[in-house]
């Protein structure tokens, strides 16, 4: 392990990471927003293992970690909603030969970070790094509308070991939030692409979903694990007395997702549709609050092929569950996106979306 006063070096990313980066990037639906992306995914990469090479003692979460796509070619990426020590940290991407002036994207600031890290990506040759990182609390936004602003070189920091030590050893009340924007981007999720075909033979990555399986009992009741509640029970009882058959071969996973400072908990059966004249697969997908006994009232869950809208559900008031179900054949993928819309305003306040889910067999 290198100790914590090393000096910054470049950091060699695995093929794992690079893979990682390019799937991602290649499954977005805006073509021209694939490249900048996956310099800010290969950046996320590189932090990620740089601070897992360093003797440390700061625990780092990138679970909720999303990607802040652009809207078109030229327009920086960005990555926010990454943790470390429980402190809030967003990744940009600026030019080895960056002087004056950082390109900031301002979309990060609708989720305001604690600490902004500036990498620099070398694509070519599969590196990165550091060029320095801003303390949120010193940047002051407010004037514009712009997609992004022009930060002075002079606020960031080059020596990023001082960030490990921020980290490391501040408390979290003793750093400031800067003001958030209400300027609302495409945002995903980043995690493996998700082929439902593999959870059929319990192939996952286990750091991102949980599988579960669902077995039919003799009076056709769902048995459950104990991570589970009674009612997630009755829900699957429910669907099936509604008309769908949820066949044992069905497998399924879970896993919590944040949407507007609230705390979800995101469920997916999936299984091979054995009767269908050519090859298909059946998706349900079934949305629960951990916080709270309800949802939150606007809350809405989108399925989608491509630009097409095919399912939009949304949380009414006292509604437990958002539950959508959706056939396909196997070279169809859906998105899954998770929205909070204001219910007075009907304003938009945060979007996500999950990697497309496929069903490949082979």
């Amino acid at each position: 392990m290198i100790p914590l006063d090393a000096a910054s070096t470049l950091v060699d990313l695995t093929p794992e990471r690079v893979n990682h980066a390019i799937a991602l990037s290649q499954a977005l639906i805006n073509p021209l927003s694939r490249w900048q992306s996956y310099l800010a995914l290969l950046a996320l990469e590189g932090f990620t293992q740089w601070l897992s090479d360093r003797s440390t003692p700061i625990q780092f979460d990138r679970s909720q970690a999303r990607l802040l796509e652009p809207s078109g070619f030229g327009i920086p990426a960005a990555i926010n909603s990454v943790y470390a020590n429980q402190f809030h940290i967003g990744f940009l991407v600026v030019e080895d030969d960056v002087e004056d002036e950082i390109e900031f994207p301002v979309s990060l600031m609708q989720n305001p970070a604690h600490f902004y890290v500036a990498v620099c990506v070398h694509e070519e040759s599969h590196q990165v790094s550091f060029h320095s990182f801003l303390r949120g609390a010193d940047l002051n936004l407010d004037s514009t509308l712009d997609e992004t602003s022009m930060i002075p070189v002079s606020l960031g920091e080059a020596n990023l070991e001082r960030l490990l030590w921020h980290l490391a050893s501040l408390e979290l009340s003793a750093m400031a939030l800067p003001k958030a924007s209400p300027m609302i981007s495409p945002q995903w999720l980043i995690q493996p692409l998700v082929n439902a075909a593999q959870w059929l033979q319990t192939q996952i990555d286990e750091l991102t979903w949980t599988l579960f399986s669902l077995e039919l009992t003799p009076a056709g009741m769902r048995s459950r694990a104990s991570a589970f509640n009674a009612d997630l029970t009755s829900v699957f009882t429910e669907i099936e007395r509604s008309g769908l058959h949820i066949p044992s071969t069905a497998q399924s996973g879970y896993r919590s997702i944040t949407l507007n400072h609230h705390t979800f908990r995101l469920y997916m059966t999936t299984w091979a549709v054995e009767e269908a004249s050519k090859p298909e697969w059946s998706l349900l997908i079934i949305l629960e609050s951990i916080q709270l006994s309800t949802l939150p009232t606007g809350t809405q869950l989108m399925v989608q092929e491509g630009d097409n809208v095919l399912i939009q559900e949304e949380a009414k008031l006292e509604s437990t569950y958002l539950i959508a179900q959706i056939i396909g054949t196997w070279d169809e993928k859906f998105t899954l996106t998770l929205r909070s819309i204001d219910p007075e305003t009907h304003v938009l306040i945060d979007s996500l979306s999950l990697p497309p889910i496929v069903f490949q067999p082979y």
